[in-house]
């Protein structure tokens, strides 16, 4: 009887996981998982991107709020700062972090982290600065997106295996675009954040890219927040 009552709480307890994972492409590792796969990749870099919004009402101090997020991931920081923006920046176990302040009827402070390969070191400071950003009570957005070397060379093949995947998930709102250097697949998938561009809400950026280095896939969400 005990064995019975065992797996039924482990199987309710891997139901609750799952329905809890079926969210962004980031909070959905199968989904990121065959995104990859379809390419034949291997992720290079991963990051996220904060951006705040303060309103004068709220009075704070630059140098103090920047102390306060340095602080908060326990790292020491380099500051420049000239004009309007000033930035503060750090490279450091594989990751680059910074921080850019741009004044303006409301001041925008944008936190940005990126890290070689999977992300390992920033999951763990996204908690820190969740807390933060919470607590603070500011108006604010986060972007996700990792970056992975396709070994599938072809750019077409490429976005072909990434529209069927994003399809055989129930992605919607589906679009495709051709840029400079290669096509970009917009599409709203499972749950979270959206960002509505044009008419359409989406939550799912990827990006096929070809650079001299070869063929590469940056997906993000809601919205590939880095030059690509």
């Amino acid at each position: 009887m005990m064995n019975y009552r065992y797996k039924i709480v482990l199987y309710l307890c891997l139901l609750i996981i799952s329905i809890m994972g079926n969210g962004t492409f980031f909070q959905n590792n199968r989904l990121n998982s065959r995104l990859i796969n379809s390419v034949s990749g291997k992720i290079v870099e991963s990051g996220m991107e904060y951006s705040l919004q303060l309103d004068d009402t709220q009075n704070i101090h630059m140098d103090e709020l920047i102390r306060n997020i340095y602080n908060k991931i326990s790292w020491s920081y380099r500051k420049y700062s000239g004009g309007a923006e000033e930035v503060a920046y750090l490279d450091q176990d594989n990751i680059h972090a910074s921080i850019k302040i741009v004044r303006g009827k409301d001041t925008k402070v944008f936190i940005s982290l990126s890290e070689e390969g999977k992300q390992q070191l920033i999951s763990k400071i996204e908690k820190k600065l969740d807390n933060f950003v919470e607590v603070k009570n500011f108006n604010s957005n986060s972007y996700k997106y990792v970056k992975v070397k396709c070994m599938e060379s072809s750019m077409i093949n490429c976005e072909k295996a990434i529209e069927k995947t994003i399809r055989n998930d129930n992605g919607n709102n589906i679009d495709r675009i051709r840029i400079s250097n290669g096509y970009s697949i917009t599409a709203l998938i499972g749950k979270g954040p959206v960002k509505k561009i044009g008419d359409k809400l989406i939550n799912l950026n990827c990006a096929i890219c070809r650079y001299n280095t070869g063929t590469y896939l940056v997906i993000g969400s809601p919205i590939i927040s880095i030059t690509y």
